[in-house]
């Protein structure tokens, strides 16, 4: 089973509860369906519709809505790991937050030179 880590965003708080909380019923219902999905496959069975290969060695994981919402990060730092960096939305060549891509390859850095720029975090999903 995957461990899903966050960057600590947030310092202690649970960065992936937060966002879950913060989106309306429609994104959350998707996330479920993408997690279920991810979650019991091995990284080579992470594709589309769900997740694709970002730039460089990253990973884009896609929750289609209203909104495209993506969790861009890599995977590490151990195995059955995937660390989420930026979450964001996106629409055509439009990212928001509009620096996604730049603050992905940021993290990406800091991360490798530093694993403890993430934390372990608890699947939210719906009750």
């Amino acid at each position: 089973m995957w461990t899903i880590l966050w960057h600590k965003d947030l310092g202690d708080i649970d960065p992936w509860r937060e966002w879950y909380l913060a989106q309306n019923a429609q994104v959350r219902a998707r996330h479920d369906v993408v997690f279920d999905y991810l979650l019991t496959r091995q990284a080579h069975e992470w594709r589309k519709p769900f997740a694709k290969r970002f730039e460089g060695d990253s990973i884009e994981i896609t929750i289609h809505t209203n909104v495209q919402h993506r969790l861009l990060g890599i995977y590490g730092p151990g195995k059955m790991q995937f660390s989420v960096l930026v979450a964001c939305t996106h629409k055509g060549p439009v990212y928001d937050p509009k620096d996604a891509k730049k603050t992905l390859k940021r993290r990406i850095r800091e991360f490798r030179d530093n694993p403890n720029e993430v934390m372990a975090c608890e699947r939210p999903k719906r009750s």
